[in-house]
């Protein structure tokens, strides 16, 4: 019997959500990051897709699921891509106060700020900005609300 052959199925490197990588694609991954070594993952994830016409059904490029038939063929040594670059943290997130503090009057009020969440850190000298003398004015509670795991640690430090 002799041996059977499949046109075009022989070079089928990997097929990766629908789309055959072949020898050709895998030339031009090479190339495209032999020529942009400073380009993110990312930035060649869309460059890919622009030379590939590599869209989703809403016209948006693939360039998510680029990035993740890249890393395969980077995991399985076809491809060398660039090292990860640090993540840009978000600056809403990365701005917050991780703590406010709060002074309140320690007379008795209804609710109960411990129930609330809030921890009271300790008291005041009661020397408010009017006291002159060194005399006790106003004593009160340092209460802080933790806005992150970590908040005692974070009050510690200068």
């Amino acid at each position: 019997m002799l041996p059977v052959s499949w046109p075009g199925v022989s070079d089928i490197l990997l097929t990766f959500r629908g789309r055959e990588i072949r020898a050709a694609e895998l030339a031009f991954l090479r190339q495209l990051i032999a020529d942009h070594p400073d380009l993110s993952r990312r930035a060649l994830s869309v460059r890919v897709c622009q030379g590939w016409k590599w869209t989703q059904p809403n016209g948006q490029w693939r360039d998510q699921v680029c990035r993740s038939l890249m890393l395969r063929l980077h995991r399985s040594g076809h491809i060398e891509l660039p090292a990860p670059r640090q993540k840009v943290v978000n600056n809403a997130i990365h701005h917050r106060e991780v703590r406010t503090v709060v002074a309140v009057d320690t007379t008795p009020i209804e609710g109960n700020h411990r129930a609330a969440n809030w921890q009271c850190v300790g008291r005041s000298s009661g020397q408010g900005t009017k006291s002159r003398r060194g005399d006790q004015t106003s004593v009160k509670e340092l209460w802080v609300y933790p806005l992150g795991r970590n908040f005692r640690a974070q009050l510690l430090t200068p």
